[in-house]
């Protein structure tokens, strides 16, 4: 989950842009926020005011998902694919009700720690795995146990039969 970018415009304007394009090579990342600066400001023109939009792009080898909303100010959000949706639009929301920017950078940057939805996630998934370990054990013990089932018919049987065969030798031999 990244966040690559914010960008904010006023008048069809690049006022502030926010970015953090390490996942991307070292020689297309100027090319990557020109063209992430360029596709914000066609979205512009097709946008009505409040309005939320989302838009998936393909581009450097990545697949971008690009958030936009429109009012007072033109704000735009680009993540990668598993940036949790609600996540990025209520990223949207506070960069338009508040003019601190770095702030809201820095507590994006990892959605888990905001998302209680995430974090639930992550614990069901953890949770899930420690049943199926759980019952891949039992399984593992039933079929043991059949096993030892099966042991304990085999010694039955064959313990019958030495019984058996032990009261015939006892017979012919009474000394008594």
């Amino acid at each position: 989950m990244k966040l690559y970018s914010i960008l904010i415009f006023e008048d069809q304007k690049l006022k502030e842009i926010k970015y953090n394009l390490s996942e991307i090579s070292y020689f297309y990342r100027s090319q990557a926020k020109n063209t992430m600066v360029q596709i914000c400001g066609q979205m512009i023109e097709k946008m009505e005011k409040n309005t939320l939009y989302n838009i998936t792009e393909e581009r450097f080898q990545l697949e971008l998902k690009i958030y936009g909303f429109s009012d007072l100010k033109t704000l735009f959000v680009v993540t990668d694919l598993e940036y949790p949706v609600h996540v990025a639009y209520e990223l949207l929301y506070q960069l338009a009700n508040t003019n601190q920017m770095d702030t809201i950078w820095e507590k994006y940057q990892d959605p888990s720690k905001l998302d209680h939805l995430t974090k639930i996630n992550e614990k069901l998934d953890q949770t899930k795995v420690i049943l199926i370990e759980t019952i891949d054990k039992l399984l593992e013990r039933g079929d043991r146990l059949e096993d030892l089932l099966d042991q304990t018919e085999k010694l039955k049987f064959i313990s019958g039969g030495f019984r058996k065969e032990s009261a015939k030798l006892n017979k012919c031999c009474l000394l008594f």
